[in-house]
């Protein structure tokens, strides 16, 4: 399920994809274009940088900007760093196929595998559009 973590997370994504590469954005700034919560949006913005898809500098001149290429952020990977592993339908718990709840699991599984297999596909660059930026490589 896309739950409010997951959405914000990606607002912050397109919104830095879609700022000049090199430019540091703040969080303030952040927060005016995503809304909610500072401190919620601190949180994700936390876990966004800890998994690398934001990189982040602090100080006066500080700021937020991608950790790497837009085309290189997969949308399952940000679901999972939100959410940890991202199986809507649940794990196969007991037996499998016919029975007493017939065949749920068997389809519940194979809904899992697509659902899993599309978002792997899906990059923050097509979310963003053909003007992703790039980010500045560090020295």
């Amino acid at each position: 399920m896309i739950n409010q973590t997951i959405e914000t997370a990606f607002r912050v994504l397109i919104y830095l994809g879609s700022q000049d590469a090199n430019r540091l954005v703040s969080l303030q700034e952040i927060h005016e274009v995503v809304g909610g919560s500072a401190t919620y949006l601190a949180k994700i913005t936390a876990v966004l940088s800890r998994e690398g898809l934001l990189s982040s500098q602090r100080g006066a001149q500080g700021g937020l900007q991608l950790g790497r290429e837009a085309k290189k952020i997969i949308m399952l990977e940000v679901i999972e760093a939100t959410q940890g592993k991202f199986r809507p339908f649940g794990e196969a718990k007991g037996k499998t196929g016919k029975g007493k709840w017939g065949n749920y699991q068997v389809v519940a599984d194979g809904l899992n595998d697509m659902l899993v297999s599309a978002l792997g596909k899906i990059t923050l660059a097509d979310l963003i559009g053909a003007k992703a930026a790039k980010p500045s490589k560090k020295k």
